[in-house]
């Protein structure tokens, strides 16, 4: 009542006066925000996206139970992680998360399953597939790992947490998806220029990844007048995304 009368802010977490609660440390955010810092100068830009992406979706749920979520807050996360700019409503979507976001020593194995229970389904309420939903715990092992490394938490959650069983991919080809020797043909056909034709043609026949196929080069094909010849796929030009 006295800090109440005098102005004094509450703290949403411990809902007591600032300054007057336990002190709640560095906030599962400020985490993310100090691994995705951490990791940035040392990982290509497919890994950059693919942190920021579960990360983005992980603190979410990383808030107290029952908290409704402003409206684009994943979206707001993901861009920020990025490096991007965001916008006035993005602001405040980012600012609710810095008052919501869980202090990282209250993270246990109660709070780990809950998290990935949620975020492992997507926004229709469909469970996400089984390396997906492996994915996301790699992250949330990933971010809770560094807060060990910070010592932060005695020893990662996660680990207690037990993992779904994964469903058995079904094995069986479907020829609609690997297209005919016909369909191939036709689509190689309407490649208007020679070498991306011949690239075209050269991934379809020998099976490799287009990106080996990029970074093919005379000397590492053995093209002789008849029989089979060999390719030597000696390494990848691989680029990342936008």
């Amino acid at each position: 009542v006295t800090a109440s009368r005098t102005g004094e802010p509450f703290d949403p977490v411990t809902c007591l006066p600032v300054g007057h609660g336990p002190a709640i440390g560095m906030t599962c955010l400020q985490l993310a925000r100090a691994l995705n810092t951490a990791d940035w100068s040392e990982s290509a830009g497919t890994s950059r996206r693919t942190l920021a992406e579960n990360l983005s979706v992980l603190l979410c749920f990383l808030v107290p139970a029952g908290r409704r979520l402003p409206d684009g807050l994943r979206q707001a996360l993901f861009a920020e992680l990025k490096g991007g700019t965001l916008d006035v409503r993005q602001l405040d979507a980012v600012r609710w998360l810095e008052q919501s976001s869980l202090p990282v020593g209250q993270v246990t194995a109660d709070v780990a399953t809950r998290v990935l229970a949620s975020a492992g389904v997507k926004l229709d309420g469909t469970p996400l597939s089984a390396s997906k939903q492996g994915q996301r715990r790699t992250y949330l092992s990933k971010l809770l790992g560094y807060a060990v490394a910070k010592d932060l938490l005695p020893a990662n959650p996660v680990r207690r947490v037990k993992r779904q069983t994964a469903r058995k991919a079904s094995t069986a080809v479907s020829k609609r998806e690997i297209g005919s020797p016909e369909l191939a043909r036709t689509l190689i056909g309407a490649v208007a220029d020679s070498m991306h034709r011949d690239f075209v043609k050269t991934v379809y026949l020998s099976g490799a990844r287009p990106s080996e196929v990029a970074a093919l080069r005379v000397t590492d094909c053995r093209l002789p007048d008849s029989g089979w010849g060999a390719l030597f796929l000696r390494k990848s030009a691989a680029e990342a995304g936008k």
